[in-house]
């Protein structure tokens, strides 16, 4: 079956329905959508970016937090009368270092404070640990400090 002009020209919207005036063609228009493209881009990659690093920020936060507890937990576990509180002292930092590079994380600016040891049965013991992040991509597009300290805390009752 033949087309004739009359029948194609039924088929094409006219210039005037697409919104263009009347003399310009889709072609005129055709640029627009890369420019757009340009224009919106930067913000897509950005919060791609974004959405990336806090992810990333997150999970070493929330293990920041168990090595914490973990720390804790070792720390008031009972040990009669002959707890010596700078052993005590060790063997927390060393449970959070440890927790901390079984996941992967950098320890070698981790901090790791307590207090509490060997103060007896129903005093309270706390562990306080801090290890500095640095953001891998965000800063450079955005301006924003490179650098943030994460830090936990954990109480618990000695035993």
């Amino acid at each position: 079956m033949k087309t004739t002009d009359t029948q194609r020209a039924e088929f094409t919207p006219h210039a005037s329905a697409c919104g263009l005036a009347r003399g310009q063609s889709r072609r005129h228009k055709r640029g627009t959508s890369v420019v757009e493209m340009a224009i919106v881009l930067p913000l897509l990659l950005t919060l791609l970016f974004a959405i990336g690093e806090f992810g990333i920020l997150f999970t070493q936060y929330q293990t920041l937090v168990n090595a914490a507890r973990e720390g804790a937990r070792t720390g008031v576990l009972f040990r009669g009368t002959s707890c010596a509180a700078a052993t005590v002292k060790s063997q927390i930092a060393t449970t959070v270092t440890d927790y901390m590079v079984g996941t992967g994380i950098q320890t070698g600016t981790l901090t790791t404070t307590s207090s509490g040891e060997c103060a007896g049965s129903g005093t309270q013991l706390v562990v306080h640990t801090a290890v500095p992040y640095t953001f891998a991509a965000l800063p450079g597009l955005t301006g924003m400090q490179s650098n943030i300290t994460l830090s936990a805390r954990s109480t618990m009752r000695n035993e």
